[in-house]
């Protein structure tokens, strides 16, 4: 599957038990949005 165009990212970052939760749209390629899906607990990408 090719993953190209405007994301909206939403994922929670737990760290040293603080909690951060992300909410952003981001321009990502099919590499750069690869990266992203393994690197970080992804709630829910959708094309916007």
């Amino acid at each position: 599957m090719v993953i190209t165009g405007k994301w909206l990212l939403k994922y929670t970052y737990v760290n040293s038990g603080r909690v951060f939760k992300f909410d952003r749209a981001y321009n990502l390629d099919h590499d750069e949005a690869s990266a992203v899906l393994k690197n970080y607990p992804i709630e829910v990408v959708m094309r916007t």
